[in-house]
């Protein structure tokens, strides 16, 4: 888990407009998501700019049918974040593959009506990760295939 610290330090690095209102969301998540780290990386925005952007890297805990998956993830913030929604993707270990589905593409990316929908205040990334907690239960291991 990250500091509060660590937190705000990577939102500076990524250029975060409202590192406050960030950190406090991203803290919150991260007390709840306890295999989640902070940290920034270079990622192409939809917008066509590749720039540093702050992101969540880990596992969150899935159940299925009485076993827990731990599935990996990444979160990436706009520096416009709480405002703006931001964008998730799977990220399958070289032992799973994805299926493509209506709320997850081949490349891993997330689309749920929690995104399309958000708003802030009100909306969150640990609401973000809860609703992809009973989503990714719903479709896992369907979802992401294991290899044999």
């Amino acid at each position: 888990m990250s500091s509060g610290h660590q937190v705000q330090q990577c939102l500076v690095r990524a250029n975060a407009k409202y590192v406050d209102s960030a950190k406090k969301d991203v803290v919150g998540a991260l007390t709840q998501f306890k295999d989640l780290a902070a940290g920034t990386d270079t990622f192409m925005f939809p917008d066509g700019k590749r720039r540093t952007a702050f992101r969540l890297k880990g596992t969150i805990p899935v159940y299925y049918k009485g076993a827990c998956y731990n599935i990996p993830v990444t979160v990436f913030l706009w520096d416009t974040h709480p405002y703006y929604a931001p964008i998730c993707y799977v990220n399958p270990t070289a032992t799973m593959v994805i299926k493509e589905s209506e709320h997850v593409n081949k490349e891993g990316k997330v689309f749920l009506p929690y995104l399309n929908e958000w708003r802030f205040p009100g909306y969150d990334l640990s609401g973000l990760l809860q609703i992809s907690l009973q989503f990714k239960a719903e479709i896992a291991p369907g979802g992401l295939e294991t290899q044999i």
